[in-house]
């Protein structure tokens, strides 16, 4: 939807739900923070997600917000993240990935629903994490 620099972005991920659920929508904001500087121990990447910051980095979303364009219910991410550590300091062998996903759906569903949405979301968000890896190794 809009960024704030190369490391604040607001995402927008829409979910068609079956009769009787109404769509789902879901904004937040994604910040990142590079810690893999020589100094900084732990040398990580920590990629913060927050609906409620959405406003701050994009202010023309609360105006759009008022239009009647989209129906649906507006489903939130609160205070989660993702933290990515390499094995080594400098080492390319791979990563360890954390993720701490607190997700309101604005409504009641089963366990298994709700653990699989969020493999979902997890999976689209790395899709894009490698796309940006993909586009900063080509400039």
């Amino acid at each position: 939807l809009g960024q704030k620099g190369p490391l604040r972005l607001v995402y927008w991920l829409e979910a068609s739900l079956p009769w009787p659920f109404q769509h789902r929508a879901c904004r937040f904001a994604v910040e990142a923070v590079d810690c893999m500087s020589a100094g900084e121990q732990p040398q990580q990447i920590v990629i913060l997600l927050d609906s409620q910051e959405a406003p701050s980095i994009c202010p023309e979303l609360l105006e759009a917000e008022r239009t009647p364009e989209w129906q649906g219910v507006l489903a939130e991410v609160l205070d989660s993240g993702f933290i990515l550590t390499p094995p080594e300091v400098g080492g390319t062998s791979g990563t360890k990935v954390q993720v701490l996903l607190n997700l309101d759906p604005k409504m009641i569903v089963p366990d298994w629903l709700v653990k699989y949405s969020a493999m979902n979301l997890c999976l689209l968000i790395f899709l894009q994490y490698r796309a940006a890896v993909q586009l900063a190794r080509t400039q």
